[in-house]
């Protein structure tokens, strides 16, 4: 078993708020997708999870797509075709449970999950261990920057939408 870096983000956080983020931080396009009086940030080229099983079969022709993990239910394989970071393609498992109550998505020990994860700490808030291996648990940290990382008021909905809008890319 390699070196890891895992991902760990408040309980509160949605899958595809997730893979979000991560094509945001990768430079995919913004679209704001409007519903009525409301509008949602729509990341170009992001497959999000829903009613369709997403299987190595039918696996998603967008850059940043999950897969179930057949042999795990309760883990998501995601899925990077490529990025501008390092040119290479990757893939990581988000975890729905963890002993700490945390989600964790557990990437290669490279340079570049450990500038997705710190973009991800940051906008979720939680923490990031660079390298399972070592003695060191937490390598960078942060505080949830909001109350909910899924609000279900208006306003709350908004204000996510807002922090999506303005997150800016790490490339």
């Amino acid at each position: 078993m390699g070196e890891s870096c895992n991902i760990y983000l408040s309980a509160d956080v949605r899958i595809n708020d997730v893979i979000n983020v991560i094509g945001i931080l990768l430079g995919q396009k913004k679209n704001k997708n409007y519903i009525e009086k409301f509008w949602a940030c729509d990341v170009e080229d992001v497959k999000e999870y829903g009613a369709t099983n997403i299987t190595s079969e039918n696996a998603s022709k967008e850059n940043i797509h999950l897969r179930n993990y057949d042999t795990v239910p309760t883990m998501l394989e995601v899925v990077i075709r490529k990025n501008k970071i390092d040119k290479q393609p990757h893939t990581a498992y988000y975890h729905f449970e963890t002993n700490n109550g945390m989600r964790l998505l557990c990437g290669g020990n490279s340079d570049f999950w450990h500038k997705v994860g710190k973009g991800l700490v940051e906008f979720f808030g939680g923490w990031v261990d660079y390298n399972d291996c070592d003695s060191i648990e937490k390598d960078f940290e942060a505080e949830k920057p909001r109350g909910s990382n899924h609000g279900e008021s208006d306003e709350e909905f908004d204000a996510f939408q807002n922090d999506l809008w303005n997150l800016k890319p790490i490339v």
